[in-house]
């Protein structure tokens, strides 16, 4: 479970695959420190999942490996079909 938040709209409670994967280096805006990354697969769909995503402005929280609460920008939209989204998202 993963909380989704659309910029200017109410949080949103959905279901997610979460696909954790090592440290990996940051962007050399960052400053090259090791950045959490996951990658997350939602429904699109209105009620089960979202049906858009900015990049820029929308949030997701999610627990970390520890369990610790973390908010989370978009990174990357990796795929979109009429089924799901599979974002890149890191902390």
């Amino acid at each position: 479970m993963i909380t989704y938040t659309p910029e200017g709209q109410s949080a949103k409670d959905i279901n997610a695959i979460v696909v954790r994967g090592r440290l990996e280096p940051g962007s050399e805006d960052q400053g090259r420190g090791l950045q959490n990354q996951v990658e997350i697969y939602i429904a699109n769909d209105a009620t089960e999942g979202v049906t858009s995503v900015d990049k820029k402005d929308d949030r997701i929280t999610l627990d970390d490996v520890e369990g610790t609460s973390r908010e989370a920008r978009i990174i990357e939209v990796l795929h979109k079909d009429e089924g799901a989204w599979h974002l890149l998202v890191g902390w």
